[in-house]
C-alpha cells in the first residue's frame, strides 16, 4: 500500500468513527431530555414502525426478484412508475491465460483484446 492511500484510509476512519460519536452523542442527549411518558410512547412507535418496515422490506424484496425473472425473460430495460429495470445482457469472459499462451504463436488475437479501465467498490469492513 503506498503512503498515501494509507493516509487517505487513516483519514476516512477518522472521520467515520467520529461522525458515529457524534451521532451517539445526539440520541444520548435527546434520550436524556425526554420525560418517561415520551419515552415509552417513542418506543411504542418504534416497535410499531419496525413491524411495518420489516413487512414492507420483504414484500418489496419479493417484488424485486420477481421483476428481475420477468424483465431477463423479456429481454429489454423497461421503465414505468418511477422505477428504471436495467436488462443487461450476460458478460463473456475470456480465459485470459489460456489467450496469452495461444497469443505466443497467434499475436494476431491480441488485437481483438481489450482491456477496460480499473474501478474501485469502497466497502467498508
Amino acid at each position: 500500500m503506498t503512503p498515501e492511500l494509507d493516509r487517505l484510509l487513516a483519514h476516512l476512519r477518522e472521520l467515520t468513527d467520529h461522525l458515529t460519536a457524534c451521532t451517539a452523542q445526539y440520541t444520548a442527549a435527546v434520550q436524556e431530555a425526554l420525560p418517561p411518558e415520551v419515552k415509552a410512547r417513542l418506543d411504542a412507535l418504534e416497535t410499531a414502525h419496525a413491524a411495518q418496515v420489516s413487512m414492507l422490506t420483504a414484500e418489496i424484496d419479493q417484488v424485486k426478484a420477481h421483476l428481475q425473472i420477468a424483465a431477463v425473460a423479456y429481454g429489454r430495460s423497461v421503465k414505468g412508475h418511477g422505477w428504471n429495470v436495467v436488462y443487461s445482457m450476460g458478460r463473456i469472459k475470456w480465459d485470459d491465460v489460456w489467450l496469452q499462451g495461444y497469443a505466443a504463436t497467434h499475436e494476431e488475437i491480441l488485437q481483438a483484446r481489450i482491456e477496460g479501465q480499473p474501478y474501485i467498490t469502497l466497502r467498508k469492513g
